[in-house]
């Protein structure tokens, strides 16, 4: 199995370090300790800071865009609920309130002449018999 592109990364830095210390140590039985010393330490601070850098950046990366798709996610995820529901309701009320005053007005319409109808028909019928007696 192969290991992850940062894991990577920092066994390279670490056996990079290993060779210039090694080198350094050789050196340093040869050469000038202090010129060893500095540039031991300049290595190690660039190879360190270098991986440090690239675990921070990858770090930082992977938590910003973590956050940024919660919150847009949630933002939008509310905003389309929030309007589909409102458009659903709004809908449906408007629906439901012209089908019942449609019926309502067609029942009580129905009923009105058909009783004035009525009424005034037998008032009439009644009237006139009686008249005609």
């Amino acid at each position: 199995m192969l290991p992850s592109g940062r894991l990577l990364f920092m066994e390279m830095g670490n056996a990079f370090v290993n060779i210039f210390i090694c080198f350094a140590v050789a050196l340093a039985y040869t050469q000038n300790i202090p010129i060893v010393t500095a540039t031991v330490t300049a290595i190690v601070t660039a190879t360190v800071t270098a991986i440090v850098t690239a675990t921070v950046t990858a770090t930082v990366t992977a938590i910003v865009t973590a956050t940024v798709t919660a919150i847009v996610t949630a933002t939008v995820t509310a905003i389309v609920t929030a309007t589909v529901t409102a458009t659903v309701t709004a809908t449906v009320t408007a629906i439901v309130t012209a089908t019942v005053t449609a019926t309502v007005t067609a029942i009580v319409t129905a009923t009105v002449t058909a009783t004035v109808t009525a009424t005034v028909t037998a008032t009439v019928t009644a009237t006139v018999t009686e008249s005609l007696l």
